[in-house]
């Protein structure tokens, strides 16, 4: 048996960040109802696990950002806020009032190490960055609209950036595959912004 190189889990973790965001985005600039709540919390739990397996796999091919990215992605935001979403759409059914201020103090650290974390990828193709960048973008605005410094209005806001991530997201996934299946350039992905 011929030995060969693990494969590269990316594509599978940008799959499951391109679903959740874009279902996001239809449900923040109002392409779908509320009641569409439940059906985009089932995607979410989904694309947690596909998450956390891309997170570990990349964690033991010796991606530390990559890895720790995809499981703090996928645990922190895809599972927990599934299981935000469903809960509060239920408890709003049933007059249950919560107070959503604690959902911009969770989000905001969220936030922070995701940012903190984008410069890791400068050594990686661009278009990898302009998946992370609007990601960062919008999730702070998403603490700020929790925590009452911004209006519900900002929500398209956060909606568009997180269907810009979603492209750029399904552009590289499908770079990655592409370029490694036929070991050459099929869709170019983008200088490195940092070389060393």
């Amino acid at each position: 048996m011929a030995h060969h190189e693990p494969a590269n889990p990316a594509p599978m973790g940008l799959a499951a960040l391109a679903v959740a965001v874009f279902g996001i985005f239809a449900l923040h600039t109002g392409l779908v109802k509320p009641s569409a709540i439940p059906l985009l919390s089932i995607f979410l739990f989904a694309g947690f696990i596909v998450q956390l397996l891309t997170g570990l796999k990349e964690l033991d091919h010796g991606s530390i950002a990559g890895g720790n990215v995809f499981c703090i992605f996928g645990c922190l935001l895809m599972l927990a806020l599934g299981m935000e979403t469903m809960f509060s759409y239920f408890a709003a059914m049933h007059g249950l009032s919560l107070d959503s201020r604690i959902l911009g103090w969770i989000m905001l650290p969220i936030a922070i190490v995701l940012t903190g974390a984008t410069p890791a990828f400068f050594k990686s193709p661009l278009s990898l960055v302009l998946v992370l960048v609007p990601i960062d973008v919008a999730l702070f605005l998403l603490a700020f609209i929790d925590l009452k410094v911004l209006s519900h209005g900002f929500h398209m806001a956060t909606g568009i950036l997180l269907l810009l991530a979603g492209i750029f997201a399904l552009y590289t996934l499908i770079g990655l595959i592409l370029n490694t299946v036929y070991q050459r350039t099929i869709l170019p992905l983008g200088p490195q912004i940092a070389k060393s």
